[in-house]
């Protein structure tokens, strides 16, 4: 899972970009980041395994495996560099402004798709059709803030 390289989410709400500056800039000032942290499940989609006691005898019956719903949580933090502050009102302004938006991008697919694009370096674009997993954005620290929301696509190979 290359998560230095930008992801781009785009929704029915609008458009988030994640990890747009890339590593490097991790620590710099400049433009505010939504910064994808950890993807989990996001690099494959779990197998069914259905198999079936044989009747009247020892030993199973097992069918052919196929692939499932790709679901996927994104684990990340907001990064304000456009204020030099951390306690300032105007960081705390962004931080909301920041959060309301990723949220109302998360609760604009409960019921319509989104897409989530993005090229891991070496490799050719990958993007999935996904909706809302988990029945929020959750978040959580003080001065940094942090996120994690769930997303499920239903094809679970990469287009």
């Amino acid at each position: 899972m290359d998560i230095v390289v930008p992801y781009v989410f785009t929704t029915p709400w609008g458009v988030i970009t994640f990890n747009h500056t890339g590593i490097d800039k991790f620590n710099s000032y400049g433009e505010d980041e939504y910064y994808i942290g950890e993807a989990a499940g996001l690099d494959a989609a779990p197998l069914r395994v259905p198999t079936d006691n044989r009747p009247q005898t020892d030993g199973g019956l097992v069918h052919d495996r196929y692939k499932g719903p790709r679901p996927f949580v994104l684990t990340g933090a907001l990064i304000i560099r456009s204020t030099r502050n951390s306690d300032s009102d105007a960081t705390g302004i962004r931080r909301n402004l920041m959060e309301k938006d990723l949220m109302d991008a998360v609760e604009s697919i409960e019921k319509a798709d989104g897409t989530m694009v993005w090229t891991p370096r070496g490799l050719t674009e990958h993007s999935l059709t996904v909706r809302a997993h988990t029945p929020e954005v959750t978040f959580d620290g003080i001065e940094w803030r942090t996120f994690s929301f769930g997303l499920i696509a239903a094809n679970p190979v990469y287009v």
